[in-house]
């Protein structure tokens, strides 16, 4: 479904279309440059993708139909706490991609 401005998409579609083009871009860029530690790039991608999914985006979908008084502050401690999370293993996950420069442990090569 797309709005349409005098027959013409609206800006904000094609912000988010451009948005969602350049997210696919990038995480295909990173899979190429990870296909020899396929590990390391699922932790980074499904960090990026579970969390805000399962925690973030709940959050803010209830605080846009129901913030009122003290669901407000549990909406947005549940938001940051997640966001603390996403960005401590977004860390963690980037640092042991790093440090891993030798031979794999789940490599079985014989």
């Amino acid at each position: 479904y797309q709005r349409r401005v005098h027959g013409r998409m609206s800006n904000d579609i094609l912000k988010r279309n451009a948005m969602r083009i350049v997210l696919v871009f990038v995480l295909g860029l990173l899979a190429a440059v990870a296909a020899d530690n396929l590990l390391h790039f699922v932790s980074v991608a499904s960090c990026l993708t579970t969390i805000p999914l399962c925690f973030i985006y709940p959050a803010l979908f209830h605080q846009k139909l129901q913030a009122e008084g003290i669901r407000w502050w549990v909406d947005w401690t549940i938001i940051v706490v997640s966001f603390s999370i996403l960005c401590l293993v977004l860390v963690e996950s980037s640092l042991s991609w790093i440090r891993s420069s030798g031979p794999s442990v789940y490599n079985c090569e014989y």
